[in-house]
């Protein structure tokens, strides 16, 4: 069985971005779709806008629907 994985997103930032923070809110074991409203509804999210920084939710991808392999052998690394 073959899995074909998305290719890489990518994003332009403006060059004034690059002095600006990096928030990362570490997601844990649940889907993104849960921590949808931390983008606008967080701590996270009022220091990106202050700062016109940048935030980031990173989910975990080994939990629950969204496991991207069918199974941990070493065919699927």
């Amino acid at each position: 069985m073959s899995l074909t994985r998305p290719t890489s997103s990518r994003s332009v930032l403006p060059l004034q971005s690059l002095a600006a923070p990096v928030i990362v809110i570490a997601g844990g074991e649940v889907t993104g779709e849960y921590h949808k409203p931390l983008l606008t509804n967080s701590v996270g999210a009022l220091l990106a806008r202050a700062t016109s920084g940048l935030l980031l939710v990173l989910e975990h991808r080994y939990y629950a629907s969204s496991f991207p392999v069918p199974d941990l052998s070493g065919a699927n690394y």
